[in-house]
């Protein structure tokens, strides 16, 4: 909890956090906790997490909260634990009492319910820490996407808690250094990036040296199982290689890229 660069404890106590390779830094982060972890949400990362972090990473006190479980039995198991760390993936576990040190909500959209009401609890200081880990993708569109009309009141709870914390969006590659993606532009005096500007901004920053135009989308794309591991591997699925292009050439003319080379043969360059 004493990195500061991580957890941006000067200005907010929960973290929005756009990372390439999320399970890595999962991996690396929790070993280092004497606290009891619980994993909740979906079957097959419970069984992943759970499985990497007692044999991968010698994490003796793993937990699972299962789907079946009532509320009653799940904050009983809690209050036998000091603090524990609780890690929520894809699905969400029934709203917990008790005090937790430190949640993180793995792969998950910001306009689920249950993070209204853990926002709430640290602003009371029952909990310490939340951090939300996603892909390379456009925040706003991140933690303000519309599902059911029922959503509404937590998306603007959620517009509103970000707007009082002056929280700053980070981005931050592989190796754990800050992107400064968003500092850099306010920096910069611009309006800010389109989402797919951001995802391929993020993806170029992850490597001092240039890109070939194909080697950027190979990875972009998650053409190749074996780039899995690299940071900012698939940040451009689901979006239109016309429209990738265009958004790369959008960076080259705001100065945030930079191209060489002749012919078929192009190199991109983050700057």
């Amino acid at each position: 909890m004493s990195d500061r660069s991580f957890l941006r404890e000067d200005l907010v106590k929960i973290s929005v956090r756009f990372i390439g390779d999320k399970i890595d830094y999962l991996l690396r982060k929790f070993p280092r906790q004497t606290n009891s972890i619980i994993i909740t949400g979906s079957d097959y990362w419970k069984g992943f997490f759970k499985y990497s972090l007692k044999n991968t990473c010698n994490q003796p006190n793993v937990l699972t909260i299962e789907k079946e479980e009532t509320k009653e039995s799940i904050d009983k198991r809690l209050k036998k634990l000091e603090k524990p760390y609780i890690l929520i993936t894809d699905n969400f576990c029934p709203e917990l009492s008790g005090e937790w040190e430190y949640m993180v909500y793995f792969n998950s959209p910001l306009r689920i319910k249950g993070l209204v009401s853990d926002i709430k609890k640290v602003e009371n200081r029952k909990g310490m820490s939340v951090e939300v880990l996603s892909d390379w993708r456009g925040y706003e569109d991140f933690y303000a996407r519309a599902g059911e009309d029922d959503d509404r009141d937590d998306i603007d709870a959620m517009r509103g808690w970000l707007s009082r914390s002056r929280c700053r969006i980070a981005m931050i590659d592989g190796s754990g250094g800050d992107c400064g993606v968003c500092d850099y532009c306010i920096s910069q005096g611009t309006k800010g990036l389109t989402e797919m500007e951001t995802a391929l901004l993020a993806l170029l920053r992850t490597r001092g040296k240039a890109f070939t135009r194909e080697r950027l989308f190979e990875l972009g794309y998650g053409t190749h199982r074996h780039d899995i591991s690299y940071p900012g591997y698939g940040a451009l699925r689901g979006i239109r290689m016309d429209d990738a292009l265009a958004a790369l050439f959008a960076l080259k003319n705001r100065g945030l890229a930079e191209f060489s080379g002749w012919g078929k043969t192009i190199f991109i360059r983050g700057i």
